[in-house]
């Protein structure tokens, strides 16, 4: 079977679908929120300490249970990271998430998002929009073939009619975490670039039920 070797280039409307555009080099802005640079304010890594290493974080599981020094969380996060953003509300200038690109392989065409939502917002839907902005910053400066993220079952029950229209199951972890006395499966997607062109405006169209959906945080 022959393999080929293209890769595609950045999609043409990387940045239209939720409206968003990187202003500089520094973050990338929404409807509701700003995407700032992860690293660039001293605040924003005290924040993503607290977010990240919070036992009901949801995505990124690699610090869930243990309580890294700040210098190890440091160190570990910029090992694997191609871009990462703190998401504010821009009505509060609150922060309410991270979003995180990292394991790039750009020779074969992948990378992992993850979204973690700061204690408050978790359960909420409210970082879809924030999620689709990052997985359009991702496909727009890049020639990714996909995108991996993990998402535990519970997530899944959750937003599982928006998750599975834009993204396909290709890999199960079963019992793969405890959280509140329960085992979680944790679904790794896998989210193409060629279903993203097509799907991003539901997902778009899903997320603003979600939102007006969920509580005010």
């Amino acid at each position: 079977m022959s393999k080929s070797r293209a890769r595609p280039a950045p999609a043409r409307n990387a940045t239209r679908v939720v409206s968003a555009k990187r202003t500089t080099t520094t973050g990338v802005r929404t409807k509701r929120f700003e995407l700032r640079a992860l690293g660039l304010v001293e605040a924003d890594m005290r924040f993503a300490y607290e977010v990240l290493t919070h036992t009901e974080a949801s995505a990124p599981f690699r610090w869930r249970g243990a309580t890294p020094s700040r210098d190890e969380f440091s160190s570990e996060l910029f090992a694997g990271l191609l871009a990462g953003f703190v998401v504010i509300a821009k009505s509060t200038g609150t922060p309410r998430g991270i979003t995180l690109l990292t394991s790039p392989d750009l020779r074969d065409g992948h990378a992992f998002l993850s979204v973690a939502a700061a204690p408050s917002s978790i359960g909420t839907g409210r970082l879809i929009e924030a999620m689709i902005a990052t997985i359009e910053f991702a496909f727009g400066e890049w020639p990714f073939f996909k995108l991996y993220a993990d998402v535990d079952s519970e997530a899944l029950r959750q937003f599982g009619s928006l998750i599975r229209r834009g993204a396909r199951v290709e890999g199960v972890f079963g019992g793969h975490i405890f959280r509140a006395g329960e085992r979680l499966d944790v679904m790794r997607l896998a989210i193409y670039r060629s279903d993203w062109a097509e799907r991003a405006p539901e997902w778009v169209r899903r997320a603003e039920v979600e939102i007006r959906r969920s509580p005010a945080r």
